[in-house]
């Protein structure tokens, strides 16, 4: 399996291409991202011995030796890919799924999780919130046909290998298993750099503009970690102060994609019953989201939250 891994971590040809979709069709491209397939499978099945049925010893076996021998270097070769845009370089897609999914899949498993832990910050705002935010891509879908733009961005079902789908179900992941180490500390660098200076910008300004493709990604993120946040208090208080100060006042952002992610985020933390959300802040959501049913933007009146 090492020479497969090798040829997953080796840097490829620099193509030229206008469409981001098409790098997935050169030779190198499609070979890497077989080979990333593979290495997520093989972990996803046996990358952890203690989930191997009892009456499958030879499973075991081959559980045992993916451990010891591949399972970690599997996983290095997959952050060093992941890595790979922050040098400058190409990385297609598909093969950028696969390689979250592989982080999203040894989260749980505390040997391959010390692979990750010393790239943990680098992952989530380096690697990960990118793939949350507004995009060129997004601005010129959100203009040219946005019912295309909403079920890009939402309906997950119709493209389950989009890497803003795998980044949002990691940050999900992590939450789940590693929140004090990996969700805290990236939701406080959330706050402090995008949310706080974005709230402060003056309107118009280009510092505004700017940060606002980031409060996308922030609101996708807060998102994607909403039910770890509302299932334990000392979070809870936390986050309904967030909602509050740097989410509902976007239901009136002059950013059409601010204020339909806004409108996305707050139509899910309603609908997971939440009572404290819904005495403090359900009024004023659901009569702001009422006056948006005649925005000018189909994205926001799609997405609007069925409180």
């Amino acid at each position: 399996m090492n020479p497969l891994l090798t040829t997953l971590s080796r840097p490829c040809h620099q193509y030229d291409v206008d469409d981001p979709d098409d790098l997935a069709l050169e030779s190198e491209w499609k070979t890497k991202r077989w080979i990333a397939e593979v290495s997520v499978r093989l972990v996803r099945r046996h990358g952890c011995p203690r989930r191997v049925p009892e009456d499958e010893p030879w499973s075991k076996r081959i559980a045992e030796r993916l451990q010891d021998y591949h399972a970690a270097r599997a996983t290095e070769a997959m952050i060093e890919v992941l890595m790979e845009p922050l040098k400058g370089r190409q990385l297609s897609r598909p093969v950028a799924h696969y390689a979250l999914d592989m982080m999203e899949e040894v989260v749980e498993t505390a040997a391959l999780w010390k692979t990750i832990l010393p790239h943990v910050n680098t992952l989530l705002n380096r690697i990960v919130f990118p793939y949350l935010c507004f995009s060129e891509e997004d601005a010129a879908l959100w203009g040219e046909d946005p019912i295309e733009y909403v079920r890009r961005q939402h309906d997950f079902a119709e493209d389950l290998t989009a890497p803003r789908t795998t980044a949002s179900n990691l940050l999900s992941r992590m939450s789940e298993l590693r929140a004090e180490k990996t969700i805290l500390p990236f939701l406080t660098h959330l706050t402090h750099d995008v949310l706080e200076p974005y709230r402060t910008a003056p309107v118009g300004s280009k510092l505004r503009m700017e940060l606002s493709r980031q409060k996308v990604g922030a609101l996708a993120a807060l998102a994607a970690v909403k039910t770890k946040l509302i299932s334990r208090k000392s979070y809870a208080v936390s986050f309904l102060s967030v909602l509050a100060n740097h989410v509902e006042p976007d239901l009136q952002s002059e950013f059409g994609y601010v204020k339909a992610e806004a409108v996305w985020l707050l139509g899910q933390v309603a609908s997971a019953g939440w009572s404290e959300f819904t005495t403090q802040l359900g009024e004023a959501s659901l009569r702001g989201c009422v006056q948006l049913l005649q925005d000018k933007d189909v994205p926001v009146r799609a997405l609007r939250p069925q409180h």
